[in-house]
């Protein structure tokens, strides 16, 4: 009985496998978390988005988008979440509407010829099931489909967390619509009214993000490259820095293969820090001293401590897990590390100012706590 029931779902599964997509277009999707840029960066952003012969769409897989696409892309009325199946189907027929030129779901519509195509995906729109499987096992699915059809995997991680966290708040506030014009993080570059953050909350969402960054992060570290894909991990701060030319460039090859020049746009307003769109700074600021997201909040820049404190915790993950660490402390070590890491020589006095206090004398670690795992 058991082999049969087995054979049946081998005989369900190679029927529903869905052909990868020949070779045509470069393709690429984003994947990350709301309110992480990816919208800027898919449908705006003028050194990918808007290069020349490029055509994109945002959300394709947003629940309203597949209930109304869903008829058209698979022939059937369907809802997310879709089983693997239909999601690589789905997902195929995105790319290939794309590549006819555009249709109406694109941010540039009829473009010929066709270069690259892409469009967004957010971590909960990830496959969720497939054939009976955890929702691991979709996604390793997914990988090995992605892998087939050439489909560049872009992860785009935004590290400062209490920014992502502010751009919430202000929606739900009422201050900005959820998508608010196409420069990045246009709230950011304003001075509305002053938001009133509860720190304790914000905190305790901040670590909870940064570790659905982590936890992403390490399954493609694992399966992407063992599917013979091709996955890019690249932040929100390095793509709208003063230096963003070159994390775009390296994007693009990364996609094209190929050294592609784009037309930079206007350059965005003035970056706001934090302190001065939050009421109750000094709280906040308290709550999260110390943090790389604080820092982040108040600079705009990924601090040098940040990268010595990631590459230490490579090294301690690499002795946990008997791997060898790599040298390089890249994006894809930020989003590794970024719910671990903390600046102890920093802390912030009763008027929110930051100062730093020199460190003290070195030590010699007790016995006890040599192999402890310290960030």
């Amino acid at each position: 009985m058991r082999a049969t029931k087995f054979s049946l779902l081998l005989l369900t599964t190679a029927r529903a496998k869905v052909a990868p997509l020949p070779t045509g277009a470069k393709r690429f999707l984003v994947v990350g978390q709301p309110r992480a840029g990816s919208t800027w960066l898919t449908k705006y952003s003028p050194l990918l988005a808007r290069c020349p012969g490029v055509v994109t769409t945002g959300e394709a897989l947003h629940p309203l988008t597949v209930e109304r696409l869903a008829p058209q892309l698979l022939g059937n009325d369907a809802s997310a979440p879709l089983p693997l199946p239909d999601y690589t189907a789905y997902v195929r027929g995105v790319f290939e509407k794309l590549e006819q030129g555009g249709w109406n779901e694109s941010s540039q519509q009829y473009v010929s010829p066709v270069r690259g195509a892409g469009f967004k995906v957010l971590y909960p729109q990830l496959p969720k099931r497939g054939f009976g499987v955890d929702s691991q096992s979709a996604l390793k699915g997914f990988l090995k489909y992605a892998a087939a059809s050439r489909v560049t995997l872009v992860h785009l991680v935004r590290l400062s967390q209490l920014e992502r966290f502010m751009s919430l708040e202000s929606i739900r506030q009422g201050q900005i619509q959820y998508h608010d014009g196409d420069l990045p993080s246009s709230h950011s570059r304003s001075r509305p009214t002053p938001l009133y953050i509860d720190p304790s909350k914000a905190y305790a969402w901040a670590t909870k993000q940064a570790e659905q960054n982590e936890h992403l992060q390490l399954f493609f570290d694992r399966y992407c490259e063992k599917f013979g894909g091709t996955c890019l991990t690249v932040t929100y701060e390095r793509l709208s820095s003063k230096n963003a030319i070159w994390a775009f460039a390296e994007l693009r090859l990364a996609i094209f293969g190929e050294s592609v020049a784009c037309a930079p746009g206007a350059s965005p307003p003035e970056w706001v820090p934090c302190s001065e769109r939050v009421s109750n700074w000094p709280e906040v600021a308290r709550r999260f001293n110390g943090t790389l997201w604080l820092d982040l909040c108040l600079e705009n820049t990924i601090p040098a401590w940040a990268r010595l404190a990631a590459a230490r915790h490579a090294r301690a993950r690499a002795r946990v897990t008997r791997t060898k660490a790599r040298q390089d402390v890249d994006d894809a070590a930020l989003a590794r590390a970024a719910a671990h890491l903390y600046d102890k020589g920093a802390f912030f006095d009763a008027a929110g100012q930051l100062t730093y206090v020199p460190p003290g004398p070195a030590r010699r670690p007790k016995r006890a706590e040599k192999y402890k795992r310290v960030y």
